[in-house]
């Protein structure tokens, strides 16, 4: 699946349950909206460490 990064957000809290990052586990603090394939949006969680990576 290809993925183009559309934007980055600051994750908002969900009914007081924890997020966790999708590339170390670690507490996710951020959200990032990918286009995906037939105009879908993809939406994967991360921490400050790993956002970088995804920029």
């Amino acid at each position: 699946m290809e993925k183009k990064l559309t934007s980055l957000r600051p994750l908002a809290e969900h009914k007081g349950k924890a997020k966790f990052c999708a590339l170390c586990g670690r507490l996710a603090t951020q959200e990032a909206l990918f286009e995906v394939e037939g105009g879908a949006t993809l939406i994967e969680k991360y921490c400050d460490i790993c956002v970088k990576k995804v920029k």
